[in-house]
């Protein structure tokens, strides 16, 4: 990738040679420098930022990113005005001025969030998010002035995914680490049992961590498999192998969806590449023997570890199936190796990609129908284990069910105003409140304050318009990804994140957390689409 180094460069900065900003090479803008300044700090302070161990973490998460990103807006905003006093800044503001579908897709966005807020019965904390997760108003705004600066200014320095591995591979570490009870940080200090159970590393909840993870790993996968740079490279497997040992012990259903998920897809964009499925099936295979490792360290531990479900048990523990994956892989990796030897432009007859893309809409199919089966045809059979998620109920995903249920009964409900622009952004709790004595008398919790899926939480609290435009920002993107990603592999690695976090968020929640982070991926994939298109217009002169 060191060659996108250049191709992304936009201007020259004034910086002399041995000053701090000429590690980014004179050929960057005081903008993008600027950006990915920002960009780091995201990658490495954000995740790791925390005041009060848990009890504050998602206020901590929220301050830090509010404050990091206030300085990338005065910084531009300063930067700009220096620019047009000396009359240079036509180029920069001409860029504000040129709008894509995934521009209009975050404009639409934000008019509903803005006008959901106005006529919200619940108005202040529409804005500020405060009777949810901080998903109001106030930072939505903040990542449509981030997106449209970091699209219009970031380019890519090479060295700044290092810095991704290493916050991300932090965190996996840590919470590795605590799943053995091992507390470096002193997270657990003064919390319960439970609390220690379900908490992990410095983002929270094992549905967080999650989240964090179906973020950072798929993009670490995809730059190890991108990346010809040996000292990248080997930052890049190293932090991947570490992402999917923190993925089992996480142990939520969330990130086993999204990432399995995004595994199956990238399989199939790939097939016919050997150099690529070489990379591929090297990084499953250790992921695979990683996991193994696990129960090594668990062994030694003296079964002093936090107890783990189904789906990573079968991982972690002894299982002969889950060696026999282990075994495939290594000769799947192997044989890939050899062709790419042989020829390392290879590409494998068309025939293979169809027959990958039947294989997986089969896999989806079977899914869709074992669902239905044992949701509405088969309801009495007993499942446990991974085959208990084929029945979808009010008990489905720690009573996931239940609250989906409740929350589209809600939007049902809802008058005319609210089926178009919701409640107000992030205030689900409000209308969920007559439901509270149900939930706490079935379930044991007295209270929501979201859908625990972000797609209803949209549609309930932002109407149908804020789903739409949200589903658009997502779909506009993916599809301009799949358009220049042969320009650049970068795009592709963006597009990957983005669509493990969507995909993994059909169980879980917008939040200040790790949702911002899913938000930086896909405003440098969405940069990294414009400059693709710009370059190609230019070239077409």
């Amino acid at each position: 990738m060191s060659e996108i180094l250049k191709d992304n460069a936009k201007g020259k900065s004034n910086c002399k040679k041995g000053s701090f900003f000429s590690l980014f090479s004179e050929e960057y803008s005081l903008n993008s420098i600027l950006v990915n300044l920002y960009l780091a700090a995201m990658f490495i302070i954000f995740p790791l930022y925390y005041t009060q161990q848990y009890s504050n973490i998602r206020h901590d998460k929220y301050d830090v990113f509010l404050v990091l990103s206030a300085l990338l807006v005065v910084g531009e905003v300063f930067l700009l005005f220096a620019l047009a006093s000396k009359g240079k800044a036509k180029d920069n503001i001409s860029a504000y001025k040129t709008l894509t579908t995934t521009d209009y897709a975050m404009l639409a966005l934000l008019l509903v969030y803005v006008v959901s807020t106005i006529f919200s019965a619940y108005r202040e904390d529409a804005f500020t998010g405060e009777a949810g997760r901080n998903n109001g108003c106030l930072i939505m705004i903040v990542y449509v002035a981030v997106y449209f600066i970091i699209t219009r200014e970031f380019s890519h320095w090479e060295y700044l995914f290092a810095a991704f591995a290493l916050g991300s591979g932090i965190v996996f570490l840590l919470a590795v680490l605590n799943f053995y009870y091992i507390d470096p940080l002193n997270m657990y200090v003064g919390y319960e049992p439970a609390d220690v159970e379900n908490f992990s590393s410095t983002i929270g909840n094992k549905n967080l961590v999650s989240s964090f993870i179906c973020v950072c790993l798929p993009a670490l996968m995809l730059l190890f498999m991108n990346t010809k740079n040996r000292l990248l490279s080997a930052i890049y497997f190293i932090a991947e192998v570490l992402g999917f040992s923190a993925l089992m012990v996480a142990d939520s259903d969330s990130g086993f969806v999204g990432f399995f998920a995004l595994l199956l897809l990238v399989l199939v964009y790939y097939i016919r590449k050997p150099n690529y499925m070489f990379k591929y099936f090297l990084s499953l295979f250790s992921m695979l023997l990683g996991a193994k490792v696990l129960f090594v360290f668990s062994v030694a531990a003296q079964g002093k570890v936090k107890e783990l479900s189904s789906i990573p048990s079968f991982f972690v523990y002894t299982n002969g199936l889950s060696f026999v994956l282990i075994l495939l892989t290594l000769i799947l990796c192997g044989v890939f190796f050899i062709i790419s030897r042989k020829n390392a432009e290879a590409l494998l007859p068309k025939a293979v990609f169809y027959a990958a893309a039947a294989v997986v809409a089969a896999c989806f199919l079977a899914v869709v129908y074992m669902i239905i089966k044992y949701t509405f045809i088969d309801t009495t059979s007993e499942l446990n284990g991974i085959s208990s998620y084929f029945r979808f109920d009010d008990k489905w995903g720690t009573h996931r069910g239940y609250i989906w249920r409740k929350s589209f009964e809600i939007f049902l409900d809802a008058n005319i105003k609210d089926k178009l622009i919701g409640c107000g952004p992030d205030t689900l709790a409000y209308p969920f409140t007559p439901f509270f004595a149900e939930l706490a008398s079935r379930f044991g919790n007295d209270s929501t304050n979201c859908a625990h899926n972000e797609y209803l939480n949209y549609l309930v609290t932002t109407g149908i318009l804020g789903l739409v435009a949200y589903l658009a920002v997502i779909a506009s993107f993916i599809v301009r990804a799949v358009k220049y990603a042969k320009h650049n592999p970068l795009i592709i690695v963006c597009a990957g994140s983005v669509l493990c976090y969507s995909i993994q968020a059909i169980a879980n929640i917008t939040q200040p957390i790790t949702t911002p982070l899913f938000i930086l991926m896909l405003c440098i994939g969405e940069a990294l689409c414009r400059q693709c298109k710009n370059k190609k217009t230019a070239a077409n002169g």
